[in-house]
């Protein structure tokens, strides 16, 4: 029978170690069996896999923090920092239409009631803004009393406009109005930096974020490199320990020495098929050896029956 066929009807003894504990459900044992069981080119492209799997886990892990803190920054943008913005003009524009009115007071220029309706219609936009985005009960009170105060300046432009006394109503402006005033812009002021303290909180966590992730993606990368070291000491070892062992085997046989035990085999793989053909090599060597002695003994047999009988 010929090697092939040798292989192929399994009529060699051919010792493996049995785990028991594998085959009683030991997952990395048998991750280790199976492992052992493939090709070459199929332990490195499991290898190449796994590598890759762990590296796109980690770039998608990344991608979802950073694309979380971009959503942090809109949210900050878009609510903190804008509301901030909106306080900070209306104060702007109830400065503007103040000097303004005083202006028109003063003068009674056309150009000044223009100004007044532009940043009276200005005013009513942000205050809109703040009243619909669910501003507190305390913002919401310093706008009512903003519309009040409104009505008190609304009532004096109508009497100048109709003729009525500057010097009046400029009057009931500075004693009535002004203070006021003054105080609203001032809370609305505390308010905007309300906002802005928010706005920094945040801006606080998303720098806190970005350091987090910049440490995870420090240790994911670490991580990823001693992982592949662990997958290259594997996949070196599951080559060269064989065929380390398969070279020394071969030593020993062509220097004639054929009573060793067979090599163990593990898997199924190039190197378990070169080793289980050396098995079947030392053993047709040692057939032959066998067959070749005994047929020395014969002839020396025969050479002692013929001396004796001539």
């Amino acid at each position: 029978m010929d090697v092939s066929s040798k292989l192929n009807s399994g009529k060699l003894k051919i010792k493996g170690k049995r785990n028991h504990k594998g085959a009683e459900g030991n997952i990395f044992n048998a991750i280790i069996a199976s492992y052992l069981n493939l090709k070459i080119k199929q332990r490195l492209l499991v290898a190449f896999s796994v590598i890759m799997l762990f590296m796109t886990t980690i770039g998608i892990t990344n991608l979802l923090s950073f694309q979380q803190t971009y959503t942090n920054v809109e949210e900050m943008v878009a609510e903190d920092i804008t509301m901030m913005k909106i306080y900070d003009n209306v104060n702007y524009y109830s400065a503007r239409r103040l000097a303004a009115v005083r202006g028109y007071f003063l003068t009674s220029k056309s150009s000044y009631i223009e100004l007044i309706d532009k940043y009276s219609e200005l005013l009513n936009v942000e205050s809109t803004k703040i009243l619909k985005s669910g501003a507190a009960k305390e913002v919401e009170s310093t706008f009512q009393e903003y519309a009040l105060l409104d009505v008190i300046l609304n009532e004096q432009l109508s009497s100048v406009k109709n003729g009525g006394n500057r010097g009046d109503a400029l009057r009931v402006i500075n004693t009535k109005y002004n203070p006021k005033i003054e105080k609203i812009m001032d809370a609305i002021t505390s308010y905007s930096e309300v906002q802005g303290d928010k706005a920094q909180d945040k801006s606080n966590q998303v720098l806190s974020r970005i350091r987090s992730t910049m440490v995870a993606m420090a240790l994911m990368l670490t991580a990823a490199f001693i992982l592949s070291g662990i997958l290259i000491l594997v996949f070196a070892n599951s080559l060269t320990k064989p065929i380390i062992t398969l070279t020394e085997r071969l030593k020993v046989i062509s220097a004639g020495v054929l009573g060793n035990e067979p090599l163990v085999i593990n898997g199924k793989g190039e190197i378990s098929q070169l080793m289980q053909a050396t098995n079947i090599l030392q053993e047709r060597f040692t057939d032959m050896v066998t067959g070749i002695s005994e047929a020395a003994s014969e002839l020396v047999q025969h050479s002692e029956e013929l001396s004796q009988s001539s």
